[in-house]
């Protein structure tokens, strides 16, 4: 889960069992849901260039 200002955000990976659970469920069904495949690349390219140490995907709209 990741925190912005004061509210938690949730984001799902899309395939997971959580993601399809979420989506049935009124509350949580705008979650954003991200492709394992474009995290996979996101963690590869973290991991091999290590030029920071978190980035923040999906990129969070503010309220």
């Amino acid at each position: 889960m990741l925190r912005g200002r004061g509210r938690p955000r949730q984001t799902f990976i899309g395939d997971s069992e959580a993601a399809e659970t979420a989506g049935a469920s009124e509350s949580t069904a705008a979650f954003p849901v991200v492709d394992p495949a474009d995290l996979a690349a996101l963690y590869r390219d973290m991991y091999t260039k290590r030029d920071r140490v978190e980035e923040v995907h999906p990129t969070l709209q503010t309220d």
